[in-house]
Formats: structure tokens, sequence, C-alpha cells
């Protein structure tokens, strides 16, 4: 059994933070189109532009992979939007090949497609969720069943991917109310 302690801050609460990528010669407007197309995908005030570790990257030209690679924040996973044009989607895939070949968590689509589909709203939820267990700490009681294949998670792992500190207590620790 698992349990939490801490406050665990609602996702409500939460905006992610929204960085673009382009090559390097880009025009001096390619912020301001950027921020337009999230505008107009996005309700104002529900996310913050940023160009340090985003929870999203939005490519707007080809030639943009070592920027959106700097961006990053190697602990967290990013959602990798494209525009349609300007070898955009290339960059944006090139830049997911690297993450999995990395172990890194990343999720490509197309900025218009992930919009459409819900998947930026269902992105903000799970980075706001995913910032909101940072910190906290969990208490295994007792240990997995041998039996089971896939319920063990390393308290290394849930450290390095949530933020989670993971203290186990055995179970002949616990007091016995079997009476």
């Amino acid at each position: 059994m698992m349990t939490f302690s801490g406050k665990i801050r609602t996702t409500d609460e939460f905006l992610p933070g929204i960085a673009w990528a382009a090559h390097r010669g880009a025009g001096p407007d390619t912020a301001a189109r950027a921020e337009e197309l999230l505008n107009s995908m996005l309700l104002p005030g529900s996310f913050r532009m940023t160009d340090r570790q985003p929870d999203i990257i939005l490519f707007m030209s080809g030639g943009s992979e070592r920027r959106a690679l700097e961006l990053a924040d190697p602990t967290r996973p990013v959602l990798l939007l494209s525009i349609r044009g300007n070898n955009a989607y290339a960059a944006a895939t090139e830049v997911m090949a690297w993450m999995l070949n990395n172990g890194r968590i990343a999720v490509l689509s197309d900025a218009v497609d992930a919009y459409e589909s819900g998947l930026i709203s269902n992105w903000k939820r799970v980075a706001g969720a995913m910032q909101g267990l940072a910190g906290t700490r969990a208490g295994l009681l007792g240990t997995v069943s041998e039996w089971l294949v896939a319920s063990d998670v390393s308290a290394v792992t849930l450290q390095n991917r949530f933020g989670i500190d993971l203290s186990g207590m055995p179970w002949t620790g616990m007091p016995d109310y079997s009476s």
C-alpha cells in the first residue's frame, strides 16, 4: 500500500511554460508569430512564455534542433509541437528521435492537431500534476508481491522521474490489529 504526505498543488494553479525554437537566422517576428499561434489555441493567461525548462517546445522552423535540446529540462517530460511548414516538423522529429535514444520522455505532434485533439490540454494537466508531486513523500507499507511483474517501482525511479521521496516500512514493523 502506498501513502503520500505533503501538499500536492492542484493543476488549476499550474501555468505551463512554453518556449519556441527556430534556426539562428529566423526573422525578428518569429517570437511574435509563435505567441500569436499559441494565443489562437490557448486562453490568455493559461500559459507563460519562457526560455528555461519549458513543458512545451514549439518548433517554428528547421535547424532548431540544438536550441530545442538546450531548452529541454533533462529531468522532465516535454511536449514537442511544430508548425506546418518551414521544415519545423523535420526538426521536431529529429529532436524526438534524440529524446528516445537518450532515455528522455517526450511526445511529438503537429501544433494544430495537438490543439484540436485535446493533447495540449491533457499535457498541461499531466505537467501540472507532475510538478505538484515534486518534493512529496510516499510510504510503501510491506513489499510488492513476488507474482506482480510490473508493479514494483524503485525509489530511485520515483525520485528521478517525479521528485518523490519513497520510504519503505516492512509489515513486521506494523502494529498487529488482528485481535
